[in-house]
């Protein structure tokens, strides 16, 4: 009986701390959560076990978009950085070291995610803008082919350009 306990009450262990695991993971790194580890001694019923599993499971869950939501803000801000011309590791290192991290983002927190969006549109917006600008420096050489009436054979050099 004694060892059934002790396996049970181990099952609780591992399940606990993973819960706090995810827990931290999601919350923050300055918020480490340790209060779950203490295990009601009294309640070890496989009812008990099986809400921790499902608290697991919804956590895990969490965590699993949590990171999909990082990884696409990721991406997107690879993509801007490199139409931009911008070094990728420096403008997320801004954001949070931790997400240039080979193992993972460590830091899956409503913060992390929400400057992480807040970087992508930043980046977004500075994309519109040079490409506005783009936009008015071919209308202004277009203007000034037809003031200069330049013919279309020295127009298609630059056609790709506007």
């Amino acid at each position: 009986m004694q060892k059934r306990k002790i396996e049970r009450r181990n099952q609780f262990v591992v399940v606990l701390e993973e819960i706090d695991s995810i827990t931290n993971d999601i919350k923050g790194q300055g918020e480490y959560v340790t209060s779950r580890l203490l295990i009601d001694e009294t309640d070890l019923s496989m009812r008990k076990l099986e809400e921790l599993h499902g608290q697991l499971q919804a956590l895990q869950k969490e965590k699993s978009e949590r990171v999909e939501t990082i990884r696409k803000h990721l991406c997107a801000l690879y993509s801007h950085c490199s139409v931009l011309g911008m070094d990728f590791n420096e403008v997320v290192g801004q954001v949070n070291p931790t997400l240039s991290d080979p193992e993972g983002p460590r830091s899956l927190n409503d913060q992390t995610i929400g400057k992480l969006g807040d970087a992508v549109q930043k980046l977004r917006e500075v994309k519109i803008q040079r490409m506005q600008r783009l936009q008015d420096l071919a209308t202004t050489m277009l203007g000034l082919w037809n003031l200069m009436d330049t013919p279309l054979e020295e127009q298609q050099e630059y056609q790709h350009i506007t």
